[in-house]
C-alpha cells in the first residue's frame, strides 16, 4: 500500500495575511478531520493572525487547540539539514504541506522538497503541497503558476484549475486525448 509516491500540486492567491488565514481554516479543519497531516512553511510569522481570527470564531476548545498546534511561525529554508530534519520528523501517511510566501520562498521551498523525497526514496501514501503567492509579488507570471498545478484554492474551497478557467478545459481536454 505504501509503495508509491503520490504527489499533487494546487495553488492559491492572497492579498494579506489575514485573507490567506481566513481562506486556508475551513481547508485545514477538513483535513484535521480526516486525519491528514498538516506540515505548514511559511515566510512570515503568522502567528498573531490566526490568534486574532481564532479568537473571533465560534469553534470548540478542541478546534482552537488543533488549529493552534500547527506551526503558524516563519520557517527558514536556508540550511538544508534543518529543512530536511523538519520534513523527516513530519512528513508521513497522508501529508498536506502548506506553503506561503513569495515566489522565491515556494520554488525554493519545493525544491527543497522535491530533492528530500527523492533522495530518501522513502514511500508515501500521498502529499498535497499546496502554494499559496502573495498576489502582490507577481504580474504576468500568473499563467505560468497555474501551468504547473493541478488545483486552485480560494474562498470557496479546492477546484480543478480547468473548472476555474475557461482555457485550461480546452488544455485539458487536449492531455486526455493525446
Amino acid at each position: 500500500m505504501g509503495d508509491f509516491n503520490n504527489i499533487e500540486k494546487s495553488c492559491g492567491f492572497y492579498i494579506s495575511n489575514m485573507h490567506f488565514i481566513t481562506m486556508i481554516l475551513p481547508f485545514i479543519k477538513t483535513e484535521m478531520e480526516e486525519k491528514n497531516n498538516i506540515i505548514t512553511l511559511f515566510e512570515l510569522d503568522l502567528e498573531k493572525n490566526i490568534n486574532s481570527v481564532i479568537e473571533k470564531l465560534i469553534l470548540s476548545e478542541a478546534e482552537k487547540e488543533n488549529i493552534l498546534s500547527i506551526n503558524w511561525k516563519n520557517t527558514e529554508i536556508k540550511g538544508y539539514q534543518n529543512f530536511q530534519k523538519k520534513l523527516k520528523e513530519n512528513i508521513n501517511g497522508n501529508t498536506v504541506i502548506l506553503i506561503c510566501g513569495s515566489e522565491d520562498y515556494i520554488n525554493n521551498t519545493n525544491l527543497f522538497i522535491e530533492n528530500y523525497i527523492r533522495k530518501t526514496k522513502q514511500k508515501f501514501i500521498n502529499i498535497e503541497i499546496i502554494n499559496f503567492y502573495n498576489a502582490e509579488d507577481f504580474k504576468d507570471n500568473v499563467t505560468n503558476i497555474l501551468d504547473n498545478h493541478k488545483n486552485i484554492i480560494n474562498t470557496s474551497g479546492k477546484h480543478l484549475i480547468s473548472d476555474i478557467f475557461e482555457e485550461y478545459k480546452d488544455k485539458e481536454e487536449h492531455k486526455n486525448n493525446a
